[in-house]
């Protein structure tokens, strides 16, 4: 992983106006992990900023190994048919992030 971001417009614009969520925490890019809110504010909620990094890392990893554009492909293709609860890579993330707890 190359980098942490803090306070990204594009991580709340990507969460609402792409995946329809409102309540969008972090969302990864290609070698980046993106936070809506400030540093300060994740600092007061470290063990759930740990837990959304392992979580997004698990993200990374899974356009690691299916290449990216096939990832986002299938992502937004399991988003829509099983909406953000139920999409595969969700599942996945959800649970690497509750069974491993360094990345």
């Amino acid at each position: 992983m190359k980098s942490i971001i803090f306070n990204s417009k594009l991580a709340k614009w990507w969460g609402v106006h792409v995946l329809g969520l409102r309540d969008t925490a972090a969302v990864t890019f290609p070698n980046s992990i993106r936070f809506v809110k400030s540093k300060e504010y994740w600092n007061e909620r470290r063990t759930r900023f740990d837990e959304i990094v392992r979580h997004e890392a698990c993200h990374l990893q899974q356009k690691a190994r299916g290449g990216a554009l096939l990832h986002y492909l299938k992502y937004f293709y399991y988003h829509l048919k099983y909406g953000h609860k139920g999409n595969p890579y969700e599942i996945e993330a959800r649970e690497y992030a509750k069974r491993n707890k360094t990345v």
